[in-house]
């Protein structure tokens, strides 16, 4: 059976802390779900595999970078305020996390500059 759209996109904000897809993203994860329809194209685990690399887009750098200064990596209230703080019910709001519309642009090597 074809995973459909909005079974990716739901899985896309799960494993990204609440925060959707952009509009970009969007239209990899709709392309990944008519690929599971068409014979020959992509299985449903390869979409959802495909779909969870784009959330590692934007957890990695936030992991990595943490990792990188710290030597350990966040706890979830840490991924929280690095990667999604607005409207998640934590006290101290990130003006600048990672899924601010500042980083929407940027390629991966360019969010880990900047971040």
């Amino acid at each position: 059976m074809a995973i459909s759209s909005a079974a990716l996109t739901a899985e896309f904000t799960n494993m990204n802390f609440g925060f959707g897809p952009s509009a970009l993203e969007q239209a990899l994860i709709n392309s990944y779900a008519s690929q599971t329809t068409v014979a020959g194209g992509l299985t449903d685990e390869q979409a959802r595999l495909a779909t969870a690399q784009l959330v590692g887009d934007t957890t990695a750098v936030a992991g990595l970078t943490y990792q990188f200064f710290t030597g350990g990596i966040p706890s979830e209230p840490g991924f929280f305020f690095l990667v999604n703080s607005e409207g998640n019910g934590n006290l101290n709001q990130n003006a600048n996390d990672l899924n601010d519309p500042y980083y929407a642009d940027f390629n991966q090597e360019n969010r880990y500059y900047n971040f």
